[in-house]
C-alpha cells in the first residue's frame, strides 16, 4: 500500500504570479509532490480553486476523492486554499476516522521563500487518525479552528478547548443545500433576515456569547427553520446566558442552537451535515 495520496484543490500553495501580478493556481498535485521532494506518494488533482469560491459541491468532490484514495493509501493529504480550509477540514473530520491532513501555503510557489513545500512535507509525515491541519510545523485539530490572520505563516488558531467529536457520520452530500450565514451588528433591523424563508437553515453570526439586536431576536423567534447562533468574537464559547428579546437565553427557548466552539463557517458545515444526515445539529456541534 502506498503511504499517502496528495490531493490538490488549488489555493496559494499551487499559485504563481501571472503577467499582471495576480496569483493563479498553475501547479498540479504532481508538481507539488515533486517540488516538495516526496517519494512513494501518489498525486491527484480535483480542481484548481481560490478557496473563497469553494462550494458545498466542491466539498462533496473532496470527500468523494478522499474516500476513493483511502482504499489504496494509508492516509490522504489535501492541499487547499487557506480562506475556507478550516471548513473543509471540519467536514472531513465529521466523516472520516482514517488519517487525513489538510495543508496549504501563505506564500505562492514562486515566492523566493515559499512555505507550501515544507508544509506538504510535514503533512505527509504527520498523518494520524482523524482530520487535522498542518501548518508551519504545527498539527492542529479541526474542530473550533479559525483563520485569524491574513498574512502570518501560521494563520490558524483554535477558539478554545473544543472537545473531540465522539463519533463519525457516514459521508452525506451537501450539494444544493442552502445554508446562508447572516451577520448581525448592534441594532440590526429584522430586514437582515429578508429572504431566508427559502433556506434549509441559517447560521447567525451574532455578538458576544451569542446575542443579537431586539428586532432580529424577535424575528428569529418567529422563524420555522433551523437556526444556529455563532459569534463574531474569535475566542471562547457561544453559551446562551442573557435574557431579553435578543439574548441567547431567550433565543434558546425558541429552538435557536448555540454553536459552542464553532464559528460561523464550521457552524454552517455542522448544520448542513446534520440536516442531510437526519441528526440534530447539537449532536454534531457537541458541548
Amino acid at each position: 500500500m502506498v503511504q499517502a495520496s496528495v490531493i490538490s484543490t488549488g489555493g496559494t500553495i499551487a499559485c504563481t504570479r501571472d503577467s499582471e501580478g495576480g496569483l493563479t493556481p498553475t501547479l498540479s498535485a504532481a508538481d507539488l509532490v515533486e517540488c516538495a521532494g516526496l517519494s512513494g506518494v501518489s498525486a491527484r488533482d480535483i480542481t484548481a480553486l481560490d478557496s473563497s469560491a469553494m462550494t458545498f459541491a466542491d466539498i462533496d468532490a473532496v470527500v468523494e476523492a478522499v474516500q476513493e484514495e483511502l482504499v489504496d493509501h494509508s492516509g490522504v493529504v489535501v492541499t487547499h486554499g487557506t480562506d475556507s480550509l478550516v471548513d473543509t477540514t471540519f467536514a472531513l473530520d465529521l466523516f472520516f476516522e482514517r488519517p487525513i491532513v489538510i495543508t496549504g501555503a501563505m506564500r505562492p510557489a514562486d515566492h523566493e521563500e515559499p512555505d507550501g513545500f515544507e508544509n506538504l512535507r510535514t503533512a505527509v509525515q504527520s498523518l494520524t487518525p482523524g482530520a487535522h491541519v498542518v501548518f508551519a510545523g504545527k498539527v492542529l485539530s479541526a474542530r473550533g479552528l479559525i483563520k485569524a490572520h491574513t498574512g502570518a505563516l501560521n494563520p490558524f488558531v483554535a477558539t478554545g478547548d473544543a472537545p473531540t467529536y465522539p463519533y463519525h457520520l457516514p459521508p452525506v452530500s451537501l450539494a444544493g443545500m442552502n445554508v446562508p450565514i447572516i451577520t448581525c451588528y448592534p441594532g440590526a433591523p429584522a430586514s437582515i433576515l429578508d429572504g431566508v424563508e427559502g433556506a434549509d437553515g441559517i447560521v447567525i453570526e451574532g455578538l458576544g456569547a451569542g446575542n443579537v439586536s431586539t428586532e432580529v431576536g424577535e424575528a428569529l423567534a418567529d422563524l420555522s427553520l433551523p437556526v444556529v447562533m455563532s459569534t463574531s468574537v474569535p475566542f471562547g464559547k457561544v453559551d446562551f446566558a442573557y435574557g431579553g428579546p435578543g439574548g441567547g437565553n431567550t433565543l434558546g427557548k425558541f429552538g435557536v442552537i448555540p454553536s459552542g466552539w464553532l464559528r460561523a463557517g464550521q457552524a454552517r458545515i455542522a448544520l448542513a451535515v446534520a440536516l442531510q444526515a437526519g441528526v440534530h445539529p447539537a449532536e454534531i456541534i457537541g458541548a
